[in-house]
């Protein structure tokens, strides 16, 4: 941890760590959020009252929250706007500084079985002066090992174990210096003046991952996961014991242990072990041959790519020499032919490695899906925390794989925006979005997961993603691909939906896709669409933009009646 690190995190007496929140520009770059605030605010109670069910969710997640310590009162929005301005509490220097309020809204998920409230807090949204709390916070360095690294390490070693860090993020402190920097509004009834709040723990997606790993640093953590293992069962244990005793200090606990060994139980409080389990089936000779190539082409794929970097260096030089002297000699004529045949032998050589890579990548994503469905349909559920799904379909969304069409060729369908074939049969594992009904008999588009396909019904078997206890039958129109790669707007921008266009997309930090309006598109391989989701709780009929993945944008498809099965 370098010193500008370290001097952002301290110890309280009782061990739990306190975070001063690191920004990359002054905090003051941001206008005052209220009036914003209290309009989105206004839209949520609006939205209680079509909803029925909604408002009791919503105050049962909140007192929990308050509960809890993770936010407390700190002044009526009358007080804040009489006084016009709030001070740090730092003793030392006192300043007066605007107040960022985080806009939040609820997203009711209803499956067959249970009604959840969602409580999303947007970071990300824009002052009056177009910037966000995100926008000035620091991201920070890389601070873990490539998850490749980290599955090898696993992989490798006889004697392994998995355990999750739960709740990682609000364990942290954070520093009562930068309260004010994270507040929400919320009122109980009403009847009440609506209160200012100040969040007093690390609130995920708040620049998040790098706020809490830098706290907590362990060699093998990725997220709030502990993967790790050793050579002997005397090394895991030390390793184990190390673990459960060092964690606590910190206020962090390690629940869910998975062990592979019966001699490492001892080491770990019954309470928190999960299971004793054998990881063999999940690493098993073909898929450990897969991960070491794939391992290998990465590095290979970096190598070729300093190279090529340093050859374009070496024709951007040459050309600028060209422009000082006006001419183009004959020992440049030579040069640059010499330097263009190897960038154009480099492009060929790291597109030939990557598209490579990416066969790796489908191999082994088509057997550990193979796998986790016939363990799922042993009875072997998987438990997956939220904030772990939420990661993982957002990585999901971020590895998928990009299309690079070569000259004349054209997308591909499942490419972007361009619709499946109508022939075409998901396959085991993909990801797709499902019309299922709720127990009250509402029809909900979820993000699902093939299980299989009978040709003889015409009909999949799917799981839906954030309840895998509930599995669905379902005919072919009910169920929409999604894309299996992204489109580059930059060589293929007709593969994108125009700007105007009615689409479903993936609610953010949800699993339930919604009717949305594309607002805006990606300009890059790596940036998101910019939607307008479709809801009545505000003025004009839609959300503010919200960003969604290219993986999680689908055409519209209206239902078509009770009669659909």
């Amino acid at each position: 941890m370098g010193s500008e690190d370290s001097g952002r995190l301290k110890r309280a007496s009782y061990g739990r760590y306190i975070l001063r929140l690191s920004f990359r520009q002054s905090a003051l770059g941001y206008e005052d959020f209220l009036q914003q605030a209290l309009t989105r605010f206004e839209h949520l109670e609006a939205k209680f009252c079509r909803i029925p069910k909604l408002p009791h969710e919503y105050k049962a997640f909140m007192e929990e929250y308050e509960e809890l310590g993770h936010m407390t009162p700190l002044m009526s929005v009358p007080e804040y706007q009489a006084a016009g301005t709030v001070e740090t509490s730092d003793a030392q220097k006192p300043t007066v500084v605007p107040m960022y309020i985080i806009p939040h809204h609820t997203v009711l998920y209803e499956t067959s079985s249970s009604t959840k409230v969602h409580v999303v807090f947007n970071d990300s949204a824009k002052t009056a002066n177009g910037v966000s709390l995100n926008d000035v916070l620091s991201t920070g360095h890389k601070l873990q090992k490539d998850l490749p690294e980290i599955i090898f390490n696993f992989c490798d070693s006889p004697v392994v174990f998995s355990a999750d860090s739960c709740k990682m993020y609000h364990q942290i402190l954070i520093h009562k210096e930068n309260h004010i920097h994270q507040c929400i509004l919320l009122r109980h009834s009403y009847g009440e003046d609506i209160q200012i709040y100040q969040l007093n723990r690390v609130t995920y997606r708040l620049a998040s991952p790098y706020q809490a790993i830098r706290t907590v640093l362990h060699h093998d953590i990725f997220v709030d996961d502990i993967v790790s293992g050793a050579a002997s069962l005397e090394a895991a244990q030390v390793l184990v014991v190390e673990l459960v005793s060092l964690f606590p200090l910190g206020g962090f606990e390690l629940l869910k242990w998975s062990l592979n060994n019966p001699g490492l139980q001892d080491s770990v409080p019954v309470e928190q072990r999960e299971v004793l389990r054998s990881f063999d089936g999940h690493f098993s000779p073909g898929l450990k041959e897969r991960l070491k190539a794939l391992y290998h082409l990465v590095h290979k794929i970096e190598e070729e790519r300093v190279r090529s970097e340093h050859n374009l260096n070496n024709i951007t030089k040459a050309h600028e020499k060209i422009n000082q002297e006006e001419k183009v000699s004959l020992y440049y004529q030579h040069k640059l032919k010499s330097l263009y045949t190897a960038a154009v032998s480099d492009a060929a050589q790291e597109e030939e490695l990557i598209r490579t890579a990416l066969q790796k990548v489908s191999e082994i994503r088509a057997i550990r899906n193979e796998r986790r469905i016939q363990a799922r349909n042993a009875g072997n559920k998987e438990t997956i925390r939220r904030g772990a799904l939420m990661k993982m379909l957002h990585n999901s969304a971020q590895t998928l794989p990009l299309f690079v069409s070569k000259l004349g060729e054209k997308p591909p369908p499942l490419c972007g925006a361009i619709p499946a074939e109508p022939t075409y049969i998901a396959k085991v594992g993909d990801m797709v979005a499902a019309l299922v009904k709720s127990a009250d008999e509402e029809e909900n588009w979820i993000l699902a997961e093939v299980v299989q396909f009978n040709p003889a019904t015409n009909k999949y078997e799917v799981d839906d993603i954030d309840e895998q206890k509930d599995r669905h039958v379902l005919s072919r129109r009910r169920v929409v691909p999604l894309p299996l790669m992204k489109a580059n707007p930059e060589t293929d921008a007709n593969a994108l939906f125009d700007k105007g266009s009615v689409v479903m997309a993936l609610y953010p930090q949800t699993t339930c896709f919604y009717k949305a309006i594309v607002n805006q598109l990606p300009a890059s391989a790596t940036d998101e669409y910019e939607v307008l989701f479709e809801d009545a709780s505000y003025a004009a009929g839609y959300s503010p933009p919200l960003p969604v993945a290219q993986r999680y944008v689908i055409s519209i498809k209206e239902k078509k009646g009770k009669s659909q099965s």
